[in-house]
């Protein structure tokens, strides 16, 4: 009898093990539908056929080159697209649109080739050809290219409040000109959104405006953010990539980070609430007129007076302020911009023509600066501060274990410049090579204008000098 129930008990084992598995199985692996569309009609039912659905994943796969008036991915299903070596062309005005809850992909880990592009017209008070609330991430075969904005925040791309990862491609000439609303040319960050950066490229763009009719403020200013904008709360985490040969009329050629004006009222003068972290990467050769490489402030802030773009919300990053590591900041160029007949509105700054590489302004704690760990910050251009610069108030910033060398500045501080960083703030150097920079009128390594310093002993650096005269050129500094 014991012997039956045993054998019972093993046929039942086996049932309820085969009526179990397939079931585990099934959930694990969800039904992935893959759409081919190769005219607008078809590119319109799959995007409706996405929306309505309410479980599996989607794949839109493109058979041809179209031209789209924009679109709205609104489904909590993930969808990928597909260029497979085709373009998609985005009308005057319209976007992709990622909706809040959406979960979209552009290319795949293979490279599949997409080509999303603008057509030529400036498309005013309206998002970047992406305008991202909820969560986008995009492929190393991907690029999106000539998006020409007016008054809006992103030429390239628009995240608001939601996340965008760029595991690699190309954000290439788009931007925004003109409007006193003009901030990031190939990807403004706000609303409290996240932009992670692992590889690709961001070059050749700019926020270029002249008009400072709405912006009351000396501190308000437009045309900020050639390359990445960042304000309201939001963050931009750069670990990979290069940022490159972008403009702004004012403040950060390559990267910015900006109070915006909700920040800085009823006292918030200083309280930074978004962030940038560049864990590895390039910023090289971007031009402006103040903080050609990296700008941080919230002492100069974004105003955002128009009608269509509002101020952003104050969101609030995890780390505010600006923190560099391991990266390279290279061959940017700040410079003065002389007032002539084709900028009349053009708004000078005390700071004009201050930072090559990195320029910080005004920062209270919690919000810190550091720069460190093998960062290197050469061959930058100023009239001051030609690798680093400090201005205004509060500011406490660590440069430890960095490279800041063959940077010039036409006047003062080739290498670190920094004034008027008084009410509590103070620059702390630590084993740092701080050398062989160039200053035209004097302080070729560093220059200090009311601002305390903490510098440690040259006998530190380990590096030969490189400058003049002859007798001292090659010695141990």
């Amino acid at each position: 009898m014991k012997k039956i129930s045993r054998v019972v008990l093993g046929i039942l084992m086996v049932v309820l093990s085969l009526s179990v598995t397939p079931k585990a199985a099934f959930a694990e692996n969800k039904t992935v539908t893959v759409i081919e569309v190769g005219n607008v009609e078809k590119f319109k039912n799959a995007i409706n056929t996405v929306n309505s659905a309410s479980e599996g994943e989607y794949v839109i796969s493109l058979t041809d080159d179209m031209e789209i008036n924009g679109v709205s991915i609104q489904s909590q299903c993930p969808v990928t697209l597909l260029g497979n070596g085709h373009t998609l062309t985005v009308a005057q005005y319209a976007s992709i649109h990622v909706a809040k809850g959406a979960q979209v992909k552009l290319g795949s880990e293979d490279g599949n080739v997409l080509e999303i592009r603008s057509v030529s017209e400036t498309s005013n008070d309206v998002p970047g050809l992406l305008g991202i609330e909820g969560t986008c991430e995009m492929y190393s075969g991907v690029s999106l290219s000539g998006r020409e904005g007016n008054n809006y925040f992103g030429g390239g791309v628009t995240v608001s409040g939601g996340t965008f990862r760029m595991h690699g491609g190309v954000i290439e000439k788009c931007g925004i000109r003109g409007g006193t609303i003009c901030h990031g040319g190939g990807v403004a960050v706000i609303y409290g959104g996240q932009f992670i950066m692992d590889g690709g490229e961001i070059k050749e763009c700019y926020a270029t405006s002249y008009d400072s009719g709405w912006i009351a403020h000396p501190r308000g200013f437009a045309g900020v953010g050639g390359g990445v904008f960042v304000s309201g709360g939001s963050s931009f985490v750069m670990n990979g990539g290069t940022i490159w040969e972008n403009t702004a009329t004012n403040m950060g050629g390559g990267i910015a980070v900006m109070a915006s004006l909700n920040e800085i009222v009823d006292g918030g003068w200083g309280h930074l609430q978004s962030s940038v972290e560049i864990k590895g990467g390039t910023v090289k050769n971007n031009s402006a007129q103040t903080g050609a490489g990296v700008f941080a402030s919230a002492y100069y802030y974004c105003a955002a007076y128009g009608i269509c773009a509002p101020t952003p919300d104050i969101g609030q990053a995890e780390n505010p302020g600006l923190y560099i590591d391991n990266a390279q900041i290279l061959d940017n160029k700040a410079q003065i911009l002389d007032n002539n007949v084709e900028t009349p509105d053009k708004k000078d700054h005390t700071a004009d023509g201050m930072g090559g590489g990195v320029f910080v302004s005004g920062l209270k704690s919690p919000a810190g600066v550091r720069i460190g760990n093998h960062t290197v910050i050469q061959g930058n251009k100023a009239a001051v501060g030609g690798g680093v610069a400090s201005y205004g108030y509060w500011t406490k910033m660590d440069i430890d274990g960095c490279t800041i060398t063959g940077n010039e500045a036409t006047n003062y501080g080739g290498g670190f410049a920094a004034q008027e960083n008084t009410s509590g703030g103070q620059t702390t150097v630590k084993s740092t090579v701080l050398c062989n920079n160039i200053a035209g009128k004097a302080a070729s390594d560093v220059y200090l204008d009311r601002a305390p310093l903490m510098l440690p002993s040259a006998e530190a650096m380990n590096a030969l000098y490189l400058g003049k005269p002859d007798d001292v050129r090659n010695h141990k500094i």
